[in-house]
């Protein structure tokens, strides 16, 4: 779920291990799509136990919510695992 204004949409987020993606649900509108960089943060804000929060490389932030904290740990450390694969990657020159 995405956080626009006041007002969450429900929205689906692709992960591949090169990249990832968020659309809307039912528009099917791409919010974000990139692939996984060093410049990627993944941060999990102080009391909101259910909420992440996305900075792309292009510093623009994306405020993700789940439906249960199990959920956004899964989320969390995959997304965070698959951007250390990625920048490793690079780094040694396989990408």
């Amino acid at each position: 779920m995405m956080d626009s204004s006041e007002n969450w949409e429900p929205a689906t987020l692709f992960l591949r291990r090169s990249g990832y993606q968020i659309k809307i649900n039912g528009t099917e509108a791409v919010v974000v799509a990139e692939k996984f960089s060093k410049d990627l943060s993944i941060k999990v804000p102080c009391g909101l136990s259910t909420q992440f929060v996305l900075t792309c490389s292009n510093g623009s932030s994306h405020p993700l919510s789940t439906y249960s904290v199990r959920m956004r740990d899964t989320l969390v450390l995959t997304m965070r695992i698959f951007q250390s694969k990625a920048v490793d990657d690079k780094r040694k020159g396989r990408a």
